[in-house]
């Protein structure tokens, strides 16, 4: 059996949540070293360790990250991203009750691993590591 779903959020709630997502890092930076980060502006720079030439210009902005949460949530909906303790659940609750202070709760449940991907996500358009 297969089903198909959608699920809809506003822009607005996107920014909001990964706004919120992002205050963890750079702690919750695994794979990428997060070397300059502007909260304010959720602007960030990074590293690559993996990156003998240093040529990749590794800079996270609002907008990339709303691509890379639509992309982590399409992985995890797929069931290609997994992370102990952590599902997209309140996403579900959300679009369906449109209850932004559940979804603000759902930030709490996003650790390293999750952050990190999120990141991954946002500047490669998948997780690449990890």
């Amino acid at each position: 059996m297969q089903i198909n779903a959608s699920i809809c959020l506003a822009d607005q709630a996107i920014d909001e949540f990964v706004a919120e997502i992002l205050n963890n890092l750079p702690e919750c930076s695994m794979s990428l070293k997060c070397i300059k980060w502007d909260y304010k502006n959720v602007c960030f720079e990074f590293i690559d360790p993996e990156d003998d030439e240093g040529g990749n210009d590794l800079k996270l902005t609002l907008a990339k990250a709303r691509e890379g949460f639509e992309v982590l949530m399409r992985l995890a909906l797929e069931g290609k991203f997994y992370a102990s303790g952590w599902d997209v659940g309140p996403l579900i609750t959300y679009h369906q009750r449109k209850s932004k202070e559940r979804l603000m709760d759902w930030a709490g449940d996003w650790d390293a691993t999750v952050v990190d991907a999120l990141v991954q996500c946002s500047l490669f358009g998948d997780v690449i590591y990890g």
